[in-house]
């Protein structure tokens, strides 16, 4: 069995704002990039292809359960933001209006792209005002 290495892990940002799953708010984000990371968190060098583009976000909810739960830490890849690349995947968004993220799934219904949850009893949030900041690890 081989030991671990420093170089089989990388380091990644712990951003100090939450994305929310659909049917909670969480705080307003004026610009991801300004933001000074709160921590630095160390993720299996494996999991991230680009590790310089890699944050890590805090979740408020449950309605992405049971894969993410309220509280946990998710990982955002934020070089990928084609849409036409990201149907069925969980990615984080930000509202152009409110300026808040989200963490829900992105799913096209014929040409039009809606964020939808995991738990189906929460409503669909069309894409429109939407930007996608990045696809969760």
């Amino acid at each position: 069995m081989s030991s671990l290495r420093p170089t089989d892990f990388v380091a990644i940002p712990v951003l100090p704002v939450c994305a929310a799953t659909p049917g909670e708010d969480a705080e307003e984000v004026a610009d991801l990039d300004q933001l000074k990371p709160a921590a630095i968190g160390a993720a299996p060098a494996e999991w991230c292809t680009n590790p310089a583009s890699t944050i890590r976000l805090r979740v408020k909810g449950n309605s992405m359960s049971p894969l993410i739960l309220d509280d946990y830490l998710i990982a955002v890849e934020t070089s990928e933001t084609d849409r036409e690349k990201m149907p069925g995947q969980i990615v984080v968004a930000w509202n152009r209006v409110k300026k808040r993220l989200l963490v829900s799934r992105l799913i096209r219904f014929d040409h039009a792209d809606a964020l939808i949850s995991d738990q189906r009893e929460n409503q669909v949030v069309l894409e429109c005002k939407w930007r996608i900041v990045g696809r969760v690890l």
